[in-house]
């Protein structure tokens, strides 16, 4: 999946939408090749990127914290790690 943080965001969720659609199916995992498609969401910041990522998250899989040193994004590392935010 893709969690998209944060209020400039907004290129990088609409062009996660258009590949998906691209590809055949729809960002909220329906259409032809839903087992193979993302689901794309869009959070405010950091922590609720955590929340989001804790909700969905399973053993095993792998998660990329990627984004602008401002943003903050180290937050939701620490987060899913069991830490606080600072």
């Amino acid at each position: 999946g893709l969690i998209v943080a944060g209020p400039d965001a907004e290129p990088v969720l609409e062009g996660a939408h258009a590949a998906a659609s691209a590809a055949g199916g729809s960002p909220g995992g329906e259409g032809p090749y839903a087992p193979q498609m993302t689901r794309i969401v869009h959070v405010p910041d950091a922590e609720a990127a955590a929340a989001e990522l804790a909700r969905v998250l399973r053993p095993g899989d792998a998660v990329l914290v990627k984004g602008p040193r401002a943003m903050g994004l180290e937050r939701t590392a620490e987060l899913l790690l069991g830490g606080t935010a600072q």
